[in-house]
């Protein structure tokens, strides 16, 4: 049978090879037939081996950090340090590499590169040479994407609506602390807090485990402090935990005002001022109910 809106001309609808149907609409049909005819045409002359950069990196090997399968193990977590496989993650983004080159040269030939924001994002920074799977290294460009909404409405001068659960990159007055979560969500939530006055990494496992790392003077992550800090301490944290792990709009933006309904304690120095110690220990610790199993498509 005939595919619908076939004799539609500026609402054309297309197949390509029977797969699911692709709509169109305000484009003129011979012109969109002209565009891929083109699009083919390039995809066949440009066709290359997807095996030509297996060749590429043959001594590369997973960077030896100080946090590298360390003697002392004092936390939650594995290692997956294969250094083929790190090869062959290198390998893949020759592609992308070859992909940015060709649109910023395109972006040069038609003038338009200083009127261009190249905008460079994934989506959670997979290490295989971490020993927990939340580290540092793992973690920034994550923190990246949360902002990403409001940077881009910053970097297009329109107004950001409310609602957005970070602030700019752009933006004088940062949010605090973030939010972290293990992508398949049911192993473990954390918050990293970075302010003028804390650099904290701080998260729980679903085995009822804890990590807590002061970022400053440990950057790899290698000493767990969890056991040998404050109890008061730690009733924050897990306070701001409980608020940030399902949080939106401007709960993440201001988690203390959740906290203390007065407005009094914008900050982790606000909410450490000994008055406050009963309020936090009679609050909830984050926890989870069970551990389910890890699923890895």
């Amino acid at each position: 049978s005939d595919l619908p809106g076939i004799y539609n001309f500026t609402n054309p609808i297309f197949s390509l090879n029977g797969g699911p149907l692709e709509k169109h609409p305000g484009v003129y049909q011979t012109d969109l037939i002209l565009e891929k005819s083109l699009a083919r045409i390039d995809d066949i002359a440009n066709s290359d081996d997807p095996e030509r950069h297996k060749h590429l990196f043959p001594d590369a090997k997973v960077p030896r950090d100080p946090n590298f399968n360390p003697l002392v193990q004092d936390k939650v977590g594995w290692i997956n340090a294969i250094d083929e496989h790190y090869r062959q993650r290198l390998r893949s983004l020759q592609a992308t590499d070859e992909l940015v080159e060709a649109v910023f040269k395109k972006l040069e030939e038609k003038n338009l590169v200083d009127n261009t924001y190249f905008i460079y994002t994934t989506d959670n920074g997979y290490i295989s040479a971490t020993t927990a799977c939340l580290l540092e290294s793992r973690l920034r460009m994550t923190l990246m994407c949360s902002h990403f909404a409001a940077t881009v409405l910053d970097l297009a001068n329109i107004e950001r609506p409310d609602g957005l659960d970070a602030t700019s990159l752009f933006d004088p007055k940062k949010t605090e602390s973030f939010a972290i979560e293990f992508w398949n969500n049911n192993l473990l939530r954390a918050v990293r807090l970075v302010s003028k006055d804390f650099n904290i990494y701080y998260s729980a496992w679903c085995t009822r485990e804890h990590e807590l790392y002061e970022m400053n003077s440990d950057p790899y992550q290698l000493v767990n402090k969890y056991n040998r800090t404050d109890p008061n301490f730690l009733n924050r944290l897990d306070a701001l935990l409980n608020v940030l792990h399902d949080c939106k709009g401007d709960v993440c933006q201001r988690p203390w005002n959740t906290l203390h309904k007065d407005g009094k304690v914008k900050s982790l120095k606000d909410a450490l001022k000994p008055k406050y110690d009963e309020h936090y220990k009679a609050l909830p610790k984050f926890r989870f109910l069970e551990c389910k199993v890890y699923y890895d498509p």
